[in-house]
């Protein structure tokens, strides 16, 4: 496993907020893809791109470096064995106690060829860390497309929306305008009412002091 902190650009801070979110390596972070790391708190839609493609480049390092043991010298690269020369008395038990200690250096020959087994994984996840990277890029274009459309709605429906508030808004300005109009329109045939009521009445007046002035002289007669 890769740490987190070896994929550029994620620091101590956003190392712990990924950890918190469940992806506890850099191939669990390539893995995850663009949408479940936007969905950690500070990366946003361009950043979880970036992040997704540099964390499957910090994948692919890391299943590059070797991390097999060295392997213990096998009996045809251990050096010779340099036994003194003996009398010819004991030139048995030199021989008999020869096999028996070249027996004990076959073993490392069979652990040299079990350990290759292990190195075909790391060439295994080479090659599917740019099968991820290209999941990642998709995933994100998707996401891209997916924010594309929610906005364009967004937009359309906010749109429409101010278009009916502004229907109703001319509506009631236009009723409001009417309204005044009557109001003046009857005002108006109010105040004639009133100059004409005005002129009955100065008309009455002058009549009512014609009769008394003609009252007056017929009384004096």
């Amino acid at each position: 496993m890769t740490d987190l902190t070896k994929v550029k650009g994620v620091g101590d801070a956003l190392a712990k907020a990924l950890q918190s979110a469940g992806i506890p390596d850099a191939e669990a972070m390539a893995a995850a893809g663009p949408e479940v790391l936007m969905t950690v708190p500070g990366i946003g839609g361009a950043r979880a791109v970036m992040l997704a493609a540099a964390a499957a480049d910090a994948a692919r390092a890391g299943s590059d470096a070797p991390n097999e043991a060295p392997q213990e010298p096998t009996a045809a690269e251990s050096p010779p064995s340099v036994t003194p020369s003996a009398p010819a008395q004991d030139t048995r038990t030199t021989t008999d106690e020869t096999p028996a200690t070249a027996k004990p250096k076959a073993k490392p020959k069979a652990k040299a060829k079990a350990d290759p087994k292990p190195k075909a994984k790391p060439k295994a996840k080479a090659k599917a860390a740019p099968k991820v990277k290209a999941k990642a890029e998709k995933k994100a274009q998707r996401a891209a497309e997916q924010a594309a459309k929610k906005a364009a709605l967004a937009a359309e429906k906010a749109a429409k929306k101010a278009a009916r508030i502004a229907e109703k808004a001319a509506a009631e300005e236009a009723r409001r305008a009417a309204k005044a109009a009557k109001a003046e329109e009857k005002a108006a045939k109010a105040a004639k009412k009133a100059a004409k009521a005005g002129k009955i009445a100065e008309k009455a007046d002058k009549k009512a002091k014609a009769r008394k002035a003609e009252h007056k002289r017929v009384a004096k007669a």
